[in-house]
């Protein structure tokens, strides 16, 4: 999809991509009418969760508010942990966003490089299917959660090693899409599993602000990083810059990685003893 419609205007000879952004916004337009579809068609008794045997206990001293869920997330370790999961992997891969479009703008430009951008998203994708085709969820399946939480940081951790030694596009290319494609197939999914002992409360408030500012916020703060690019390619110019800088991001993503791997094994403990339980985390 991403590659057909963004190479639209090189087919049909345009000088700008206004045809793609107008497919894509009507794209978005319809999610809209799909989800209607979705939630008037689905029986209401397949859209009841998990419930433990204190949820109604522990419901009792939720207060309803927008604020709530995020005192929920303040006050409770274990929804602090699921903002970290959220948010590291976030922070990572927009510092490799920032270098592979860096890359990609020097040897592309015009609707060349949105054509480009459209074949790295159309390969994300086939990654991410083709993961999920040759069953990869069967590593929670088969050894637990806590497996599928602990292998995330070790996979992201070997891609900045090969991020900080070789400072190729095509390299980068793979680099990005397989990390996109193994987040959304195997720790997306994960994710979702944290929530499930946890009250109707944590998951209609709570997870909002995780979701909202962990993962966008996490996206700005990983731009925040990028903005040291460019005063380092003035000063030692652009490919020496940019080589600093990615010396300088691998210092923090690898002090993100390694705080990830432990609050990885926290949430795969917690949430195991808690369905064995039945009891609710939070």
């Amino acid at each position: 999809g991403p590659f057909i419609i963004a190479s639209l205007p090189r087919r049909l000879g345009l000088q700008t991509s206004a045809l793609s952004l107008f497919i894509c916004a009507i794209t978005i337009a319809l999610s809209m009418y799909f989800l209607y579809r979705f939630f008037n068609n689905t029986p209401n008794h397949l859209l009841i969760s998990f419930h433990g045997s204190n949820e109604k206990k522990q419901e009792a001293h939720q207060e309803p508010g927008f604020f709530e869920g995020l005192k929920l997330l303040i006050s409770h370790k274990y929804l602090l942990g699921i903002f970290a999961v959220v948010a590291f992997p976030e922070i990572i891969t927009a510092i490799f966003d920032q270098h592979f479009d860096t890359l990609a703008s020097a040897q592309y430009t015009g609707t060349a490089l949105t054509e480009y951008l459209g074949i790295y998203a159309s390969a994300v994708n086939i990654i991410a299917f083709t993961f999920l085709i040759c069953g990869i969820g069967n590593i929670t399946r088969v050894f637990g959660l806590g497996i599928s939480l602990v292998l995330m940081p070790i996979l992201y951790a070997a891609a900045t090693l090969g991020f900080i030694t070789l400072n190729s596009l095509t390299f980068l290319f793979g680099l990005m899409a397989s990390s996109k494609a193994i987040n959304y197939a195997l720790n997306g999914p994960a994710i979702k599993q944290l929530y499930i002992p946890t009250t109707h409360d944590v998951r209609l408030k709570a997870q909002a602000w995780i979701e909202s500012f962990g993962s966008r916020g996490s996206k700005l703060s990983g731009g925040g990083v990028n903005l040291g690019l460019k005063p380092l390619q003035n000063k030692l110019g652009a490919v020496a810059g940019r080589a600093q800088h990615a010396i300088y991001a691998s210092y923090l993503m690898f002090g993100l990685i390694f705080c990830w791997f432990f609050i990885a094994l926290f949430l795969g403990r917690k949430h195991k003893q808690a369905i064995a339980d039945k009891k609710m985390v939070c």
